[in-house]
């Protein structure tokens, strides 16, 4: 038994299973005409991580593009930032998390697509 194996774990902080496959997705903030391409750390149905060149405020509002790269449809998501932070392994880079709040539902089902494929090949 461990030093620390007395101390319960932190919550999951999102709601629904998230899965750490590098996909491409492309945001910009909600006023900016400017799209950026990024690499993500995470994805779930109710929020993603990614690095960013700028640091964004709490609650701020952006757009995010992913394509599901089986069938090449786009979904579309307005995003919450819940934080942005100085990035520990990127020096110059921000750690930003957001929080879906508005999306379609097919978009919301790519997400569902990316982590079912995802988990099963996990699984493997």
């Amino acid at each position: 038994m461990g030093l620390y194996d007395y101390l319960p774990l932190p919550p999951e902080k999102r709601h629904s299973k998230r899965i750490t496959h590098p996909y491409i997705i492309r945001f910009k903030p909600l006023k900016s005409a400017n799209w950026d391409s990024v690499t993500l750390i995470d994805i779930s149905r109710t929020g993603a991580c990614f690095h960013t060149r700028y640091q964004y405020q709490a609650n701020e509002e952006i757009e995010f593009k992913i394509i599901n790269p089986e069938t090449g449809v786009e979904g579309y998501f307005v995003c919450s930032v819940v934080r942005s932070q100085k990035s520990k392994k990127m020096k110059i880079l921000f750690k930003t998390a957001v929080r879906m709040i508005d999306a379609d539902e097919p978009s919301f089902a790519i997400i569902d697509d990316i982590v079912r494929i995802n988990g099963e090949r996990a699984e493997d």
